[in-house]
């Protein structure tokens, strides 16, 4: 399993990074690699069989603690 998570992330950064690369992207290019690192890793835990808690949780305390409400 984890070898497919690593064969996918390959093939997304191999298709995306040259373009942004080649046209100079360079802000495009750090907010896919920090987006791309941060889901890879998500994606290696949960291959693990590491339990993450909800996001849902977490977003809805940052936006009540930001007085903002979702309907």
């Amino acid at each position: 399993m984890i070898f497919l998570v690593l064969l996918g992330f390959a093939c997304i950064v191999a298709i995306e990074l040259p373009v942004l690369i080649k046209a100079q992207y360079r802000r495009e290019l750090v907010v896919f690699t920090i987006l791309t690192g941060a889901a890879f890793i998500l994606s290696i835990l949960l291959a693990l069989g590491v339990k993450l808690p909800y996001i849902e949780l977490v977003l809805i305390e940052t936006f009540t603690k930001l007085g903002l409400t979702i309907k």
